[in-house]
């Protein structure tokens, strides 16, 4: 056993301030949520103030009062939010429908949530589903969850149960791999706590996907297995497939293989109910937008270039530029034509997505020119696809979670998951007044600040962001 290194009383009194400022704002942010509506608000700002604190984790060596301070102030918090109902988000009512008609033995993508067929086969709570006109969006593994825990108990408390468990189980195997640290940073850092143990997001199951991906670099095999199974949670971590273009094009190519075959072996069970087995995806990527960054910089480039340009709105596109076999006729001021028509808003969010496939190549050139260890590599290629969504939910934070409490995780990274707590301000709000507005506001210090933190970290000051460890360089680590 290795005794740990004598603390000096410098060290001392800056774990007990930052013990106890993270213990306060905690605690507030608790307690807000306890007394239910007209307080979320004002919780929110105290999980945003306790994310910062936790962004500034002291260096060295934690002190063994300031862990168990820790470990019992994250066991309590984790269990009141377990105890209190979903406050900041009611996605948890659509997995409870979803898992009830797969622990029956139904096709969960074969009916809206307001289908008359559903009666009597799905919880009463499916009445709090947010927009029940829509088919589910979550991929078949994340479907599989939802019917096991449903298997047990279809009820909220079960589920968010089995997202505390995902969280705590991932504490106890980094305790039990000598790396208490990013142990203790799991369990308290603000944003897992309102994602997993509040609101039970399914994205808390990317926490041990992320994990295990990583972890079994090594194993092409596993790695593929494991991508596989987190595309099958939702979509996008495919792309860490480019983790393994450090070993080669055809490396990277089985590892794609691997993973693509579990995922379109997941779908064949339901593909009974045709192309409404990718249930509502393309609706909601065609018109969700909710604290976007990037991709909302983008379309007011373009929109605001397009009326100083004069250009009408809509606007016609040609058919054959945007793959439109047979164009509708459309009418503009009484003329009929023939294309597809765009309004400048719309525009803009396309070409978003097109800066955002193009951030995302570079991202995956940069891990194949610079033969990144996987950590790092996989902190990039989430980040590049979750910051240039045009809709970003705090919640989404989560997968890059498991890379950000790392003892050497950049400020960037760690600043990212802590300023995104205040993403939550719009569901408060929703709760608190009864109306949901994407404040412009929020946007502005979310976005800005993460901007200023780059700017300076990308600016020469990479050593000032982490504590010292022999992890920096090490290709298992995280």
């Amino acid at each position: 056993m290795t005794l740990a290194p004598r603390q000096k009383p410098e060290d001392r009194f800056s774990w007990t301030a930052w013990v106890t400022l993270w213990l306060a704002t905690t605690a507030a942010g608790v307690g807000c949520l306890n007394a239910g509506a007209g307080w979320l608000r004002a919780g929110v700002l105290f999980f945003v103030a306790a994310a910062i604190f936790h962004c500034s984790w002291p260096a060295g060596c934690v002190p063994l009062v300031a862990r168990r301070v820790i470990l019992l102030g994250s066991a309590v918090a984790h269990l009141i939010c377990l105890l209190l109902p979903p406050l900041l988000s009611d996605d948890l009512y659509r997995y409870l429908v979803d898992g009830s008609l797969v622990a029956q033995g139904y096709n969960p993508y074969a009916w809206a949530p307001s289908s008359p067929k559903l009666s009597g086969l799905v919880p009463a709570s499916h009445v709090l589903v947010n927009h029940p006109g829509l088919h589910t969006i979550y991929p078949p593994v994340a479907q599989a969850a939802f019917g096991l825990v449903c298997l047990v108990a279809p009820h909220p408390l079960a589920w968010k149960s089995a997202m505390a468990v995902t969280v705590w189980g991932m504490a106890l195997w980094w305790y039990r791999r000598g790396e208490e640290d990013t142990s203790l940073r799991l369990i308290s850092h603000p944003l897992v706590l309102l994602g997993a143990s509040l609101n039970g997001h399914v994205d808390t199951l990317g926490i041990a996907l992320v994990t295990a991906i990583v972890a079994t670099v090594h194993s092409r095999f596993r790695s593929g297995l494991w991508i596989g199974l987190a595309a099958g949670v939702k979509l996008f971590p495919l792309a860490l497939v480019a983790l393994w273009l450090r070993q080669g094009v055809r490396t990277s190519a089985l590892v794609g293989t691997v993973a693509v075959a579990i995922l379109v072996g997941s779908y064949l069970p339901v593909w009974s109910a045709g192309p409404k087995s990718f249930g509502s995806l393309g609706t909601y990527a065609a018109h969700w937008e909710y604290n976007a960054g990037p991709a909302a910089v983008v379309g007011a480039t373009v929109q605001t270039g397009l009326r100083w340009l004069e250009v009408r709105d809509p606007l016609e596109i040609p058919a054959p530029l945007v793959g439109s076999g047979r164009p509708a006729i459309r009418y503009f001021d009484g003329v009929a034509t023939e294309g597809v028509w765009w309004t400048h808003r719309e525009l803009g969010l396309r070409l978003g997505r097109v800066a955002a496939l193009l951030v995302l190549l570079g991202v995956v050139l940069a891990v194949w020119r610079y033969r990144w260890p996987p950590g790092r590599s996989a902190a990039w290629l989430l980040t590049a696809i979750i910051v240039m969504s045009p809709t970003v939910h705090p919640w989404y934070l989560l997968w890059v979670a498991p890379l950000a409490v790392q003892p050497m995780a950049p400020l960037w990274l760690r600043w990212l998951c802590a300023v995104h707590v205040l993403g939550f301000w719009s569901p408060a709000q929703e709760a608190d007044l009864g109306v949901w507005r994407d404040e412009h506001w929020v946007r502005l210090v979310v976005w800005g600040s993460w901007a200023g933190v780059c700017a300076w970290w990308f600016s020469g000051h990479r050593s000032r962001n982490s504590t010292s460890g022999a992890q920096a360089e090490n290709p298992e680590s995280l």
